[in-house]
């Protein structure tokens, strides 16, 4: 939806783009809004515009137009281009949008397009993922409903606020390095190292971290070493095999604190020649992981082709 929102703001360069809108009775929506601006903005134009501006930010993103006019019996939709007020620039509206709305939006923008005797402003606002954006003008937050910006309940604030400050674990690892130059049997690659990283992209602490790994089976790889480390930094228990195909459980006495990682398990590991080439079309890792206010993750890790040259050439 906020792409088709930005193409369309792109896409309009003249009044004729706008008058388009006007002939194809394209109505006010969650998305569309349009604003008489004949007149200098006032305090009450000023209110009316941190409200739109504030319901479009919490919601899907959107497009106010000013200068065009709505049909006095049929209020959402539009009727003709009447203008903007020669004191109503961009300048302006940028002072307005600056003071009136917090914390500040990021990437909206705004274009005034004129035939030489009709102005209009147009204004793209984006969906945002670091609001709720309060309107400084009413101390209120706004959202879209239909084709109104209306006043967010409680709930719908505390669901706002609370949607962002969420743990997002994901594992990775990291390839690969030589472990040791000798082989585990003749039809063997090398032992290589793998690292693996829990990794917290969210916004929120990530306590009570646990999770299941299943890695391939026997038939395509030999595991021979988990680190110390590791071994002191999860728990014990006999779940958790360091050899062999999973699923492992493992649980981690510790916080991942967002943006950072944690290198929870390493691995030295051989692959059977004889399977590489099915292993390269395989999902090398499955993972499922666990946290305090975070909805269970899922994932999978697939080798590199940079890993796979390597093997090749061992």
């Amino acid at each position: 939806m906020s792409d088709s929102i930005k193409n369309l703001y792109d896409s309009m360069t003249t009044i004729d783009d706008v008058q388009k809108l006007i002939d194809d009775e394209e109505r006010e929506s969650v998305t569309l809004d349009y604003k008489q601006a004949e007149r200098r903005w006032n305090h009450t134009a000023k209110e009316k515009i941190a409200k739109h501006i504030s319901a479009f930010s919490n919601s899907e993103g959107g497009i106010l137009i000013f200068g065009v006019q709505c049909d006095d019996a049929d209020k959402d939709k539009p009727k003709a281009i009447t203008g903007l007020h020669p004191q109503n620039g961009v300048e302006d509206f940028d002072r307005i949008v600056t003071a009136a709305i917090r914390p500040e939006i990021n990437g909206w923008q705004r274009k005034k397009i004129t035939n030489g005797k009709l102005a209009v402003l147009l204004v793209y606002i984006p969906a945002s993922d670091a609001g709720p954006h309060q309107s400084m003008k009413h101390k209120q937050y706004f959202h879209r409903s239909g084709a109104q910006s209306i006043a967010m309940e409680h709930y719908l604030v505390q669901r706002y606020f609370g949607k962002h400050y969420h743990p997002q674990l994901e594992i990775e690892i990291l390839e690969p390095s030589r472990f040791r130059a000798t082989y585990p049997q003749r039809e063997w690659t090398h032992y290589f190292s793998l690292q693996f990283l829990l990794r917290n992209r969210g916004k929120g602490n990530a306590r009570g971290c646990s999770g299941h790994i299943a890695l391939p089976s026997s038939k395509y790889i030999v595991t021979n070493h988990a680190t110390p480390y590791f071994r002191a930094q999860v728990e014990q228990s006999r779940s958790w095999q360091s050899e062999g195909p999973g699923p492992h459980y493992f649980v981690l006495p510790r916080d991942i604190h967002p943006g950072a990682s944690f290198c929870f398990y390493e691995l030295a590991i051989a692959f059977h020649s004889q399977y590489l080439q099915e292993l390269r079309e395989l999902p090398f890792l499955h993972w499922e992981l666990y946290a305090e206010g975070m909805e269970s993750q899922k994932g999978s890790y697939t080798l590199s082709e940079h890993f796979f040259n390597l093997l090749l050439d061992s």
